[in-house]
């Protein structure tokens, strides 16, 4: 199929040429281009770069109505009459008119945008199109400039640009006040940090002050009382103790709410017959029950008896006891029951212990306040009970911790009754417990035994619990230490130990360094220190102390673990 014969469209041919009436004459082609160029919207001029200035030759009607000027006012002068400012001063300082400037004398084409000022004086962007016009012998002969007004898109693209830039500025700005928030966070991270060290370190520090003398206090009390022969001071050694334990459960409690803080309170839970640990923390109470003239029952239901629950023995011993202490220090007269039984919920079988007295009661008004840490019903120069107002919060806590819950229902000057709860095992297996002798105080003269230790309180305890029944020797710094067992006639059986030295390194320095000679590598070694913060006794125990024995002892505990090791 020839050219001639195929659709230029869909059912309509293309005409042959001569049915095409095509101007051919060149008067013909002149008069349609001029007509053309007169119709055409764009504003098109010629110049002549020939004569001087390169002047306007020929300028359409669009470029009068682009301009508002009158043909015989501006043809025969060069453009640049369109960059005069209403004031009379020239608008030529623009990249724009060098770019022009510099294609019109290279003859080249060029592409420009530029400030225009019509008659009126009103300013518009102006998007030139130059191009240069050659004969047929290569000769430049005019140039050809296509000009459109574009105010309206420069504007539109200013506004975008505008909004653009606000836009940035304001993520800009939103983004400094995230990284100045950040770095605030950053900071208030690293101050609570360095608040959280300090705390750390300021209880472990008073932990240990406080644990050191009472050492002396409580053990001493304990020599004293078992070398009396008439019993004359020992209402005065009681009240020793008691003053010394009562300092001791306050230290207590702030290691155990600096351990729950911190979120380092790991429970070792393991299967336990409630009741059995429920009536062992009963009887410690009974002495202090009966010296107030309380009864202390304790009863537990049929179905309980051998109920099990996956426990950790010490936390639940701390719980119930001070559930039963607060029970006995705020009844003055009556009774405290101790109650065992099990609770069925929708869910889950539960064992719930529960410790009801006759005390003075809780008001309504302080109840919500109950378990938050430092409160007391009566506090200040008023304050009727002592206490640091920790117990409870604590044993709130505790108890969460194990999965269990606590309650209470009290009526003011009737008494209380608080109850903790926690799921039954279903799956479990209960370690038969090993039988155990009573303590043997040891009687071994001949049994070497080295105390390294620098407080002279602690050393006298020491010696008067061990000077008679082993062959006891006592230096005060780690240099000492290393010093007494390389030059000592014979090894020494046990060692002693306390963690913070004055000089010459610390205890922790004197297992090392016996370790690794050969005599010492498997004599034991006790770390018997005020170092008790949390997860302390851990580490001791881990850089290879064999036990680890806390300050303030009882001086039973002391003896007992001196038997154990020979």
């Amino acid at each position: 199929m020839s050219h001639s014969d195929r659709d230029f469209y869909p059912g309509q041919s293309r005409p042959s040429y001569d049915r095409i009436d095509i101007p051919e004459q060149d008067d013909e082609v002149k008069d349609l281009l001029k007509r053309s160029i007169e119709a055409a919207n764009n504003s098109i001029v010629l110049t002549d770069p020939h004569q001087p200035d390169n002047p306007l030759i020929y300028i359409n009607q669009g470029f009068l109505e682009l301009t508002g000027d009158d043909e015989d006012e501006i043809l025969g002068y060069n453009c640049r009459f369109l960059q005069v400012r209403p004031d009379g001063t020239r608008d030529d300082d623009q990249p724009a008119v060098r770019t022009l400037a510099n294609a019109v004398q290279k003859g080249e084409h060029c592409r420009a945008v530029i400030r225009n000022y019509r008659k009126d004086g009103e300013m518009f962007w102006n998007e030139l199109y130059l191009t240069p016009v050659y004969d047929k012998t290569g000769t430049l002969v005019n140039y050809v400039g296509v000009q459109n007004d574009i105010t309206e898109r420069v504007r539109l693209n200013e506004t975008l640009e505008r909004r653009v830039q606000e836009r940035t500025q304001a993520l800009e700005k939103k983004t400094r006040e995230l990284e100045r928030q950040r770095d605030a966070l950053e900071r208030a991270k690293d101050e609570a940090e360095a608040a959280s060290r300090a705390k750390s370190t300021f209880l472990a520090n008073m932990s240990h002050e406080i644990r050191t003398p009472l050492t002396a206090i409580l053990g001493l009390a304990d020599v004293i009382r078992a070398k009396s022969q008439d019993g004359h001071f020992d209402e005065h050694i009681r009240r020793i103790k008691s003053a010394g334990s009562r300092l001791m459960d306050t230290l207590s409690s702030l290691l155990t709410l600096a351990k729950l803080e911190a979120g380092n309170m790991k429970m070792e839970v393991e299967p336990l017959i409630v009741t059995d640990e429920t009536l062992e923390v009963v009887e410690l109470f009974r002495e202090r029950a009966e010296e107030k003239d309380l009864t202390l029952d304790f009863s537990v239901e049929e179905d309980a008896r051998d109920a099990v629950a996956e426990l950790d023995a010490g936390a639940l011993n701390s719980a119930l006891q001070n559930l039963i202490s607060n029970a006995i220090k705020f009844t003055e007269e009556g009774e405290i029951e101790v109650l065992v039984r099990r609770r069925s919920h929708s869910t889950d079988e539960r064992i719930e212990i529960a410790v009801r007295d006759t005390g003075i009661g809780i008001s309504r008004e302080f109840q919500p306040h109950l378990f938050e840490d430092f409160r007391q019903e009566s506090d200040g120069l008023t304050r009727e009970h002592e206490g640091s107002g920790l117990g409870l919060s604590i044993t709130k806590q505790v108890v969460e911790t194990m999965d269990g819950t606590i309650a209470v229902d009290s009526d003011q000057g009737v008494g209380s009754r608080f109850s903790i709860t926690f799921p039954l095992a279903t799956d479990y297996h209960l370690e038969e417990a090993p039988e155990t002798d009573e303590t043997i105080e040891p009687d071994r003269e001949d049994a070497r035994v080295l105390l390294v230790e620098d407080n002279n309180n602690t050393i006298f305890l020491v010696q008067d619990l061990l000077g008679d029944v082993v062959d006891l020797v006592i230096v005060r710094s780690a240099s000492d230490a290393v010093r007494e067992t390389r030059d000592a006639d014979e090894p020494f059986d046990l060692l002693l130990i306390d963690i913070n030295l004055e000089s010459g390194g610390s205890g922790v320095d004197v297992l090392e360094r016996l370790r690794h000679n050969d005599t010492y590598r498997d004599t034991p070694m006790v770390a018997v220190t005020a170092i008790a913060m949390p997860g302390d006794r851990e580490e001791l125990l881990d850089r290879g102390f064999d036990a680890y024995l806390a300050k303030p002892f009882e001086a039973g505990d002391l003896v007992a673990i001196v038997d154990q090791y020979l």
